[in-house]
């Protein structure tokens, strides 16, 4: 039977929220806020997937990596969104260096939290967390660790906080525009900066509305 491990960690983030805290070069600050360590489940981010050719197996980050890298090599693709591509796939790399020096930590599922995760990606299942639809793998592992270790949920995703507060209600979340706003307040960056990283996340694909501050 395998167990959680035992980690510093206090949070856990999906796919979507470390994405684009990469896309933006802005990882360290997503540390900051949350307090390095932050966990990550081998559903978001693998360093096994070198040699794994299954893209369904691929974790969702490598996943995005190779997609941008594929998109990079598209002669049919415009000029600029091949450059754009190749910049985006850098910046998503560097995932490898927060995990060397510890910045990020990656776990696999319990057997508890494997059993969450299972049912959360269920068709059978999904009605019971509010769900007209299972969510995907890397979500569904987060909720499951966050639930099982009583860590902090970073996500953006409203199926999936929907989901987790079906399970836990009250419990402590983040998104990214909670996470700016809070980094401005502590001091970390000014509103300014907070809002230009979050344009530059809404023109790269992220989908948000209103910025952290009024301009």
């Amino acid at each position: 039977m395998s167990h959680p491990v035992s980690s510093p960690a206090s949070s856990v983030v999906d796919t979507v929220v470390l994405r684009y805290f990469l896309f933006v070069g802005r990882a360290d600050l997503l540390v900051q806020l949350l307090g390095r360590p932050i966990l990550v489940p081998n559903a978001v981010y693998s360093t096994d997937d070198d040699d794994e050719t299954t893209e369904a197996l691929l974790s969702e980050i490598v996943r995005s990596i190779r997609w941008q890298r594929s998109s990079a090599r598209d002669l049919r693709r415009p000029r600029d969104k091949r450059d754009l591509a190749v910049h985006l796939a850098n910046q998503l790399e560097t995932i490898h260096n927060l995990v060397a020096r510890g910045d990020v930590v990656i776990e696999q599922l319990s057997d508890e939290e494997l059993a969450l995760f299972v049912r959360l990606t269920s068709v059978e299942h999904i009605g019971e967390f509010g769900l007209v639809a299972p969510l995907g793998t890397g979500e569904a592992a987060c909720i499951a660790i966050a639930h099982v270790r009583s860590m902090t949920l970073v996500t953006d995703d409203n199926d999936g906080l929907r989901a987790f507060q079906s399970i836990n209600p009250g419990a402590p979340y983040e998104r990214i525009r909670k996470l700016l706003i809070r980094a401005a307040n502590e001091g970390h960056i000014a509103q300014a900066e907070a809002n230009a990283i979050y344009s530059e996340m809404l023109q790269l694909g992220f989908y948000g509305d209103e910025p952290p501050f009024p301009s």
